[in-house]
């Protein structure tokens, strides 16, 4: 399912209806040991994701407006979940933002490049990240989903990009948009190994 224009907005609606669904099956954020048990966070005002986007600097895709809004700020979906968008403590910060801004510092110290706009936006664990390429302004409705191991080198990077561009080491094809992203985890596909296979077909 493709979401890009007039019509897509009730696709995305459509789907953010099939996540709730989802999440009323298994209500709470994820847990390491057994179903989720805690209550969601509670979701933004308006306000609050304007605000977020700006210190971001880029504007989320209309599906993760809708969610940060209407259903949580993070804690949510595949894996360990969304990350935050609004910092949650005083004392840990790892809001999408910060962390973006965190890996392109990181990377900038090493003599290295974090690309502009491939934004960490759900998490796996171990600092392996989800994220957005919004790189591309024509596709940031639905964007691609790259895939952050931190870990692996350059020359390994290139073993998994199967023809896509090389946006830095570590950063590999996940999936070819968001919204199908979203329909992997809703349909209980397996997501995280997939990145992986070198015969992977997107």
């Amino acid at each position: 399912m493709q979401v890009s224009n007039s019509s897509d907005g009730e696709a995305v609606t459509d789907l953010v209806s099939k996540i709730r669904e989802k999440l009323a099956e298994a209500p709470g954020r994820p847990s390491q040991s057994g179903p989720p048990q805690a209550a969601l966070y509670a979701p933004l005002s308006s306000q609050e994701l304007v605000l977020e986007e700006s210190r971001l600097g880029f504007v989320l895709p209309p599906l993760l407006r809708l969610l940060y809004t209407q259903i949580g700020n993070g804690g949510f979906g595949p894996g360990a979940g969304l990350l935050s968008l609004k910092q949650m403590s005083e004392r840990i910060d790892q809001t999408v933002a910060t962390l973006y801004h965190q890996l392109r510092a990181s990377r900038a110290k090493r003599g290295a490049k974090w690309q502009e706009g491939i934004v960490p936006f759900a998490q796996w664990g171990d600092f392996v990240f989800s994220c957005l390429d919004l790189s591309d302004a024509d596709r940031n409705n639905d964007p691609p989903i790259v895939r952050f191991e931190p870990n692996m080198p350059e020359t390994t990077t290139y073993t998994y990009l199967r023809g896509d561009s090389f946006r830095g080491a570590g950063l590999i094809p996940e999936r070819n948009r968001l919204s199908t992203w979203f329909e992997d985890w809703i349909s209980n596909r397996e997501m995280f190994r997939r990145p992986y296979a070198i015969d992977n077909d997107d």
